[in-house]
């Protein structure tokens, strides 16, 4: 059964990076991006996959370095990353999944 609630991470065009409790709604993603969404999956197995606005370079949203570091394609506007369960529902984002993140892909050190 999916989750009513989940924790995301958000990596912010403007180059913050959030973590953040939403609703587990298609609406909630949408505020998040700025419109429409579009899945991309996640190429180094970490989290799972990302919602984007799809048509961030038609409408000019700001480039994303951070999320093109993760994902490997070009982003425009906010990205919010999540994961699944077995059952492929959305799910929450682990802290051990965000550290693996911020070091594998930012090279942050662990915290």
């Amino acid at each position: 059964m999916p989750k009513k609630t989940i924790t995301v991470l958000i990596l912010h065009a403007s180059g913050n990076i959030e973590m953040l409790r939403i609703d587990n709604t298609l609406s909630a993603l949408q505020k998040i991006v700025g419109g429409h969404i579009e899945s991309v999956y996640d190429p180094h197995c970490l989290c799972g996959h990302a919602y984007v606005n799809d048509e961030g370079l038609i409408i000019g949203l700001p480039y994303n370095s951070n999320a093109e570091k993760y994902l490997g394609v070009h982003i425009r506007g906010d990205a919010v990353v999540m994961t699944h369960d077995q059952h492929g529902n959305e799910d929450d984002v682990s802290v051990i999944q965000i550290r693996s993140l911020l070091n594998t892909v930012f090279g942050l050190p662990p915290i």
